[in-house]
């Protein structure tokens, strides 16, 4: 267990033994070292760091926690800190049964922009889809004939990739998240193991990724974000996913308020930019020193 000393929140979070917990975490309010603090204590407690998988947004944000908690227990056996696209492309590499569901005989390699590219245009030309390339991949709600048009040029893109061996990390994404939110016989394996879920800024979690962490109803659940973060809107990600569950009974909700980097002037401003947000999601920062007036 870290030596660092923490808040009466950051200990809620570590130490709460509820089995659904929504940690509505501010910026720089120590929600990582929580994160990984929690780990070390299920550990401690008896739980099989292999039953426990503690999953990210970026590459950077999954080595921090994988180093950090390496840091603290350096002869132990590691939980997977991963990002979801690590993840799934693991399961491709090492399952046969996963990759068999997806329609692949070897693994397959990631598709590079180039590669990507020339598929997009074959499958536009091939589906003599008039749609551009930004309209065709981006998030929005369209009408039926331009539903079917994306629906049509998405199947393009799947078989040629599948043609050529290759993968892409939207491919990824989204159906070995399917595979999962449908339950497929190939999936119940990692149910059973996974027993612990954590997720770290969850208010960037698409529909796919949300209903990949759903599908594990047994096990225990720990998701942790900031509404007012949601920085990946324009790759399909979204916070009212995170704004559910912080109305949900269901699950306990744990508040981190207090700022660790900046100072008391800086919260005070950022927060009169934030009064919109509704109070059953909304966290209003604090911090511990003063400063300079904004």
């Amino acid at each position: 267990m870290s030596t660092k000393v923490f808040n009466t929140e950051q200990l809620q979070a570590i130490n709460s033994t509820a089995h659904k917990i929504l940690c509505l975490a501010g910026a720089g309010s120590g929600k990582t070292a929580s994160m990984i603090a929690r780990v070390s204590r299920l550990v401690a407690d008896g739980k099989d760091p292999k039953s426990i998988l503690a999953l990210t947004f970026t590459n950077a944000a999954a080595t921090e926690m994988r180093e950090r908690y390496k840091h603290e227990h350096p002869s132990e056996i590691i939980p997977e800190f991963r990002t979801f696209h690590s993840f799934c492309y693991s399961l491709l590499c090492k399952d046969f049964d996963i990759r068999d569901a997806l329609g692949y005989s070897t693994i397959p390699g990631i598709v590079s922009d180039a590669e990507e590219k020339e598929i997009t245009e074959l499958a536009r030309t091939t589906c003599k889809i008039k749609m551009s390339i930004k309209d065709l991949k981006r998030s929005a709600r369209r009408n039926k004939k331009d539903a079917y048009t994306v629906e049509l040029f998405n199947k393009a893109m799947a078989r040629l990739m599948r043609q050529r061996n290759l993968i892409s990390f939207d491919m990824l994404n989204e159906e070995v998240s399917l595979l999962f939110s449908a339950n497929h016989p190939a999936t119940l394996k990692y149910k059973n193991r996974y027993t612990t879920l954590l997720s770290d800024e969850y208010q960037d979690t698409d529909t796919h990724q949300m209903l990949f962490l759903e599908s594990f109803k047994d096990s225990d659940l720990y998701f942790c974000g900031d509404t007012l973060q949601n920085l990946y809107s324009f790759r399909g990600t979204s916070n009212e996913f995170i704004k559910q569950l912080s109305v949900d009974s269901a699950w306990e909700k744990i508040r981190l308020h207090t700022n660790y980097r900046s100072t008391n002037q800086i919260c005070d401003y950022a927060n009169a930019f934030s009064v919109y947000g509704d109070a059953s999601y909304r966290v209003e920062m604090d911090a511990i020193r003063d400063g300079d007036p904004v």
